[in-house]
């Protein structure tokens, strides 16, 4: 495990609380909170803070790449005062199609996982959806940028319980946020728990793991999001197998370009009600 670095109290608050260059995307949600005198923070490429089940991965594989390198960053942080993690970036217009960054919160097994973590955070991952009758995400989740970014669960569906990339089949993303549109085709539109999400599955990138992407819309993130009901969806379209292990529960910030922040806070994972 690489070690965090800490930071004083006034900087730290200096850096949370000044407002990102632009416009918000979408509408005026949760605000970035204010951390305490503990907050663990890392800047580092690939850097990793750890705790409890969770485990923040600062996946920027792109960012050493680019030709203006230096002004490219994200900024993690966990605050085990108020139980909130999150991140903030900055990322030149260059390439302005190609995906940079995923930083991520992780519960489970992630598939492209960090070298020094092990190789579950959760031990309830890989799961074999044939056990799986609900599985919850829970917090107060917050997003803000300009540019292009979502900010989105992940979902890697394995075809047994190793995770590693040539065993993934099928991907879902639940995107809670965002400043620009999906590109994979739109399918449909589904209503789940009272929130209504755009359908969009792409087969395009790779024939033999279906990309589905679910856009949540109106002006309010649910501080609960009921993954099981996604899940669903996909084993009913065919496109995710009943029988498969989901890797982990990822959640972060997809980043293009531009400058933005997230945070969520009191996350939690609940599996058939636990």
């Amino acid at each position: 495990m690489k070690t965090p670095c800490r930071i004083f109290v006034p900087l730290l608050i200096l850096w949370v609380c000044s407002g990102c260059a632009g416009s918000p995307s979408g509408p005026a949600r949760n605000k970035m909170p204010s951390l305490g005198p503990d907050a663990l923070v890392t800047r580092k490429i690939y850097g990793l803070l750890l705790w409890d089940n969770l485990a923040l991965f600062n996946n920027c594989w792109r960012f050493q790449f680019l030709k203006d390198a230096d002004l490219a960053s994200s900024v993690m942080f966990y605050d085990p005062a108020s139980k909130t993690c999150g991140w903030r970036w900055t990322c030149p217009k260059e390439s302005e199609h190609e995906l940079k960054a995923y930083p991520s919160l992780i519960a489970g097994d992630k598939v492209f996982k960090p070298a020094d973590h092990d190789p579950s955070t959760d031990p309830r991952f890989p799961l074999s959806l044939s056990t799986m009758d609900t599985l919850e995400a829970a917090g107060v989740f917050f997003a803000s940028g300009s540019g292009s970014f979502d900010f989105a669960f992940d979902l890697a569906f394995l075809d047994g319980p190793e995770s590693k990339p040539e065993r993934v089949n099928c991907e879902i993303m639940v995107w809670l946020d965002s400043s620009i549109p999906c590109v994979a085709p739109k399918l449909g539109e589904y209503r789940v728990d009272g929130y209504d999400y755009d359908f969009h599955v792409s087969t395009d990138w790779d024939p033999k793991v279906p990309y589905l992407a679910f856009l949540l819309k109106g002006d309010v993130i649910p501080d609960r999001v009921p993954l099981h009901r996604f899940i669903r969806i996909g084993i009913e379209k065919g496109y995710v197998d009943a029988d498969a292990y989901l890797s982990a529960v990822e959640l972060g910030p997809e980043i293009w370009w531009g400058e933005g922040e997230a945070s969520v806070k009191n996350f939690r994972i609940s599996l058939n009600g636990d």
